[in-house]
């Protein structure tokens, strides 16, 4: 990150990026290095970040800061012929030691408690330089038009700085409602509650999403197609490193029907920042959809050459399936070369499964996925239902098939399908033994649904001792 900046400031020696600014020019410097959407906020050292904001002129004012507190304190020191003074000054001048070092190795300017402390160190010193031995000399009083004039220079000061502060105050509120959704493929809450959430400043979220660009979203999916496109280019000017504006532009031409479109701008946005798991997924679903199993591929090769992850290859499997609407023996190599780098991985095992099914198999399942995607339980119950005589081994038909019935409070019925996926050695994620807990509490057989969080337990499901712990030991 040093690097980085010190290379950032030779290239702009007078005139930086603008003061909190250097987390956006980062951008470019971190595509190989930084995962998602992450951005180095801050370069750990104060006054290297400053050089990059405000150029050298500014850094060697800020040194300068530094400089003077140092010489008035070897003033004070040298020359106070009070020991309390000097004391004063010593311990001032510590503080302000500490202060350089957390400078460089930190990020203190962005903390406002640490902020406040060094504005006292500040005061300190010069108070004493200035006004240490006031005994020795004669203080002129302030005539009442100066403190007129600091009165209103200050409330004219401060009145913008408050407006300022407090816009970011509603913008961080609402962005703790409203930015979780970004992880979802489409946003949920209603366009009435977050067209007019956000004030017109700030522009960007604290990791510089573009706050236009997740509006945007919104837009998409009621089809405002103009307004989208509006905050979209927006949004690209809010923040043109993060390659967001590409993703939205994705799902845009998506939304329109547009899959030439969307997957060129898919591609743009991946490899852009090749280490970002939803870009790489984005792209290679994209891809997928147009059969492009030459963009699928070459999306897997560059992904896993920074983040050698299970997602990856369980993705790359699927889609490389899709694409080419068959199954060859290479993928079904490949998913053996998975399952021997993530053998426990519950994702490389549906793939595995996936890559040994009859594509008629195959087909029943993603027709499963969309239904239940669309909340319609009985629908998608059948389709997996349908896919399991082509695949009578494989665990997560029946599993799936006892999660429609659950999802319909059809808890008997739901049962015996997790039963029989739990019958089977591969079903080791804990999932059907937690929800047929559930099912058997809710039927009326809870020595049976507690036995059942018991063993989702020993698999390590999440929730399952919370489940047991409310509806197993008597308070």
């Amino acid at each position: 990150m040093w690097r980085e900046a010190l290379d950032y400031t030779l290239k702009h020696p007078f005139i930086g990026c603008g003061f909190g600014n250097w987390k956006l020019e980062s951008i470019p410097y971190e595509t190989e290095f930084a995962n998602e959407a992450d951005v180095p906020y801050h370069c750990h050292n104060d006054f290297l970040e400053i050089s990059t904001e405000i150029g050298i002129p500014g850094f060697l004012l800020y040194i300068s800061l530094f400089v003077v507190l140092t010489f008035y304190t070897s003033k004070i020191l040298l020359k106070s012929s009070n020991d309390k003074i000097a004391t004063l000054a010593f311990i001032s001048f510590l503080a302000l030691v500490a202060y350089s070092f957390d400078a460089l190795l930190n990020f203190p300017s962005e903390r406002t408690i640490i902020q406040t402390i060094f504005a006292f160190i500040i005061s300190f010193i010069f108070v004493l330089f200035h006004f240490g031995n006031a005994s020795e000399k004669k203080l002129e009083p302030t005539s009442n038009s100066t403190k007129q004039l600091f009165t209103i220079g200050f409330v004219l000061f401060i009145i913008p700085t408050i407006y300022l502060n407090y816009n970011s105050f509603v913008s961080s509120q609402a962005q703790r409602t409203i930015f979780p959704e970004l992880s979802l493929p489409v946003p949920q809450m209603p366009l009435d509650q977050v067209e007019n959430a956000f004030p017109s400043t700030p522009n960007l979220s604290y990791s510089t999403i573009p706050i236009k660009g997740a509006l945007s979203r919104y837009y998409i999916r009621e089809k405002q197609y103009d307004k989208a496109m509006e905050l979209i280019k927006q949004s690209r000017k809010d923040n043109p490193y993060l390659g967001y504006d590409y993703y939205l532009m994705t799902s845009y031409y998506a939304s329109k029907g547009m899959p030439d479109s969307a997957l060129y701008y898919a591609k743009k946005t991946y490899f852009l920042r090749p280490r970002a798991m939803a870009y790489y997924q984005n792209l290679v679903t994209i891809a997928a959809m147009s059969r492009d199993s030459t963009t699928i591929d070459s999306a897997f090769n560059t992904f896993v050459k920074f983040r050698n992850e299970a997602p990856a290859w369980a993705t790359y499997i699927r889609y490389n399936i899709e694409s080419r609407r068959r199954i060859d023996p290479r993928v079904k190599l490949l998913a053996d070369s998975a399952m021997k780098l993530f053998p426990n991985d519950s994702a490389i095992i549906k793939a595995k499964d996936i890559a040994y099914q009859p594509l008629e198999s195959i087909e029943y399942i993603k027709q499963a996925f969309i239904s239940f995607n669309n909340k319609d339980y009985a629908t998608s119950a059948a389709n997996y239902l349908k896919a399991i005589p082509y695949d009578p081994n494989n665990f997560a038909n029946y599993e799936n098939v006892g999660l429609c019935y659950y999802a319909s409070n059809m808890f008997k019925e739901a049962i015996p399908y997790f039963d029989k996926a739990i019958s089977f050695k591969a079903c080791v994620s804990g999932k059907s033994a937690f929800f047929r807990g559930i099912c058997l509490i809710n039927a009326g057989r809870k020595p049976e649904g507690c036995a059942s969080f018991v063993l989702a337990q020993k698999q390590e499901y999440p929730q399952a001792l919370e489940f047991y712990n409310n509806n197993c030991i008597k308070k």
